[in-house]
């Protein structure tokens, strides 16, 4: 589970986080290689994003995320940024990690949603 330094509302905000993007991972590993063709371009769309989160919340330059040749690397990616951006926002401000995470926890349900 992911660790907060801030308030009640940040951990709540990073447990809901947390969670998505692990019922993202459990999704995905049902999904055919139809499926990634189709929705490859939206979980990738929402990896950048959550690399952007956690290099602002770094105070570093933002990156591309580099998209692989084959789509289920996607998940592995997915995996990797979603602890990155949970150990980015412990040294963000009391209050500020919620309103990220909770951007963070929007996108991945929509991908859910998908």
């Amino acid at each position: 589970m992911p660790e907060s330094s801030g308030n009640e509302s940040d951990r709540c905000a990073a447990v809901e986080f947390h969670v998505a993007a692990q019922r993202c991972l459990a999704q995905f590993a049902g999904w055919t290689a139809a499926t990634w063709r189709v929705e490859g371009a939206n979980v990738h769309r929402v990896l950048q994003l959550w690399a952007n989160y956690a290099a602002t919340a770094r105070q570093l330059p933002r990156r591309e995320v580099p998209r692989l040749d084959s789509d289920f690397a996607l998940a592995d990616q997915l995996a990797v940024l979603s602890h990155d951006l949970e150990a980015a926002l412990r040294g963000v401000p009391i209050g500020v990690s919620a309103g990220i995470y909770a951007a963070a926890t929007t996108e991945a349900r929509q991908l859910l949603a998908s």
